[in-house]
């Protein structure tokens, strides 16, 4: 499957239309919207590869020295505190990503039941049922999976280096000032169409930001 970059489109709920950025041009002071405090910094970013638009999004995440963070936490204070974007959790497993595009509630349906997420933007699960989700709104975005498609982790402990795969965990992946968390979801993952795969057989030579469309940072919603 080919993913489309198109740079066109874009939430009402922006309080001004965010500029594309490639990746590789990407620096900390494009970030608009940052949460938490402290002197360190992280950037998450996702791309839902939906052929919706903007196809990736970026958050500025902070905090202080003296406290030890994890890309399991930057995931779930920003989805907290940005009130369009939701996760699926299965013991601090990602297992989805949703936006709300076109604002008012937001909700997923499983086994013809509507669900809402929790007060933290969460929705969880005790089973590794991420295939069994899917939108209420057609016109709100939402990724998940497991044997259908996963979502894939790659991260740098700076911007500028260049973008692995993880081995780990978002639990277990330590974040260090500068670093950049990365989640795509690969439709394709469990076959040689997968970004994964095509990282593999590039050995030393993969970096991850090539596989990435242009980027947009979030901006302050109204």
């Amino acid at each position: 499957m080919l993913i489309s970059c198109s740079s066109s489109g874009g939430s009402d709920d922006y309080e001004e239309p965010p500029m594309s950025i490639p990746f590789s041009d990407l620096t900390f002071d494009d970030i608009n919207f940052w949460i938490g405090e402290g002197e360190n910094k992280a950037m998450l970013i996702i791309q839902w590869n939906d052929e919706k638009t903007p196809a990736a999004l970026a958050w500025g995440y902070r905090w202080k020295s003296e406290e030890a963070k994890r890309g399991i936490d930057m995931v779930y204070d920003i989805v907290e505190a940005y009130p369009n974007l939701f996760a699926l959790v299965f013991n601090n497993e990602i297992g989805g990503f949703g936006y709300n595009l076109n604002g008012g509630s937001f909700a997923v349906n499983l086994d013809g039941n509507t669900i809402m997420p929790d007060s933290n933007g969460l929705f969880i699960t005790d089973l590794y049922n991420f295939d069994d989700y899917a939108i209420s709104d057609s016109e709100d975005r939402w990724q998940s999976g497991y044997f259908e498609g996963t979502w894939s982790y790659w991260g740098s402990d700076s911007l500028g280096g260049k973008l692995e795969y993880s081995g780990l965990s978002a639990y277990a992946r330590k974040l260090v000032n500068g670093s950049v968390d990365a989640w795509y979801f690969d439709a394709e993952m469990y076959n040689d169409n997968s970004v994964f795969y095509r990282c593999m057989l590039l050995g030393e030579d993969c970096d991850g930001r090539d596989f990435f469309c242009d980027v947009f940072p979030v901006a302050k919603l109204r």
